[in-house]
């Protein structure tokens, strides 16, 4: 953790940065006290923090038209089959129509995933649920449907595994940017 320099006003930013996140927020002036014998600086957090993901990966999102599905079994050993939503190096976003199941919690595991993308290959890995969001589009028809994207992220994926999914992502943007141009 370190302290910023601030202006006169006493107020202080907060960073706090590790291999993966940066945590950043600023606070009142601080007051210096005591913490288990040890002189320290005490403030107030503040009322709110607001959380901003950061990508460290490129991201695409597939076009409904496209049929890229992820499939396995829950835990239970029931099959599935979901929609690939988006896709990174990092992660996949995955579309859940109708009322969730009750065990869709973050921390979820789906071992043995596939993730097929169709000509751009198809590869098998083991991810975690992270959070679960409400979102809806309009259909063709003008509708509003709403679904669950779940968001999910790759778990101890080799090097080689992320290379090759990264290439599967932009090979899919090129193609489909140079589509878009006809």
């Amino acid at each position: 953790m370190r302290k910023r320099k601030t202006p006169s006003d006493g107020a202080c930013t907060i960073v706090i940065e590790s291999h993966d996140a940066k945590i950043e927020f600023s606070v009142g002036q601080a007051e210096l006290t005591e913490h288990q014998g040890v002189q320290a600086c005490s403030t107030r957090l503040p009322q709110e923090l607001v959380y901003i993901q950061r990508r460290r990966q490129f991201r695409i999102t597939t076009p409904h038209w496209r049929q890229f599905f992820c499939t396995g079994e829950y835990p239970d050993g029931t099959p599935y089959e979901l929609r690939i939503h988006d896709l990174s190096a990092g992660g996949v976003g995955l579309r859940f129509d109708g009322p969730l199941p009750d065990f869709f919690q973050p921390g979820l595991q789906f071992k043995k995933a596939e993730l097929d993308l169709g000509s751009y290959g198809s590869f098998k890995v083991n991810m975690e649920l992270v959070v679960v969001n409400d979102d809806q589009e309009t259909d063709d028809n003008d509708q509003v449907v709403h679904f669950s994207r779940l968001s999910c992220r790759f778990l101890k994926l080799g090097l080689a595994m992320e290379r090759k999914i990264q290439s599967a992502v932009f090979a899919f943007e090129l193609d489909f940017n140079k589509k878009k141009k006809r």
